[in-house]
C-alpha cells in the first residue's frame, strides 16, 4: 500500500468517526428539542393565556423540529458511509463499510 493510500484511508476513517459523532449529537439535540417543544405545549395547555391553540402550535414546531432533525441525520450519515467507502476503497477496511 502506497503512502498515499495509507494517507488517504487514515483521513477518511477520521472524517468518518468524525460524522458518525455529529451525528449522534444532531440526533440527541433533536430529541431534546421535540421533548422540551411538546412540555412547554402541555403547560401552556394549562395557562391561562394559552390554551388548546398553544397545544397545537407546540405539536406542530415538535413535528417540524423532528423532520428537519431526520433530514439533517440523513445527510450527515450519507457522509459517513461516503467517508467510509472511500476508506475501504484507498486500503484495508475498516469499521466503516458501506
Amino acid at each position: 500500500m502506497s503512502t498515499n493510500a495509507i494517507a488517504i484511508r487514515s483521513k477518511a476513517t477520521k472524517v468518518a468517526r468524525i460524522f458518525d459523532i455529529l451525528a449522534t449529537v444532531v440526533l440527541i439535540v433533536g430529541a431534546l428539542g421535540v421533548v422540551t417543544t411538546s412540555l412547554l405545549g402541555v403547560i401552556g395547555l394549562f395557562s391561562d393565556d394559552g390554551g388548546f391553540g398553544t397545544l397545537l402550535i407546540a405539536l406542530a414546531s415538535a413535528v417540524g423540529i423532528a423532520i428537519y432533525t431526520a433530514l439533517t441525520w440523513a445527510g450527515i450519515t450519507l457522509a459517513t458511509i461516503v467517508a467510509g467507502y472511500i476508506a475501504e476503497r484507498s486500503g484495508t477496511p475498516t469499521q466503516y463499510n458501506a
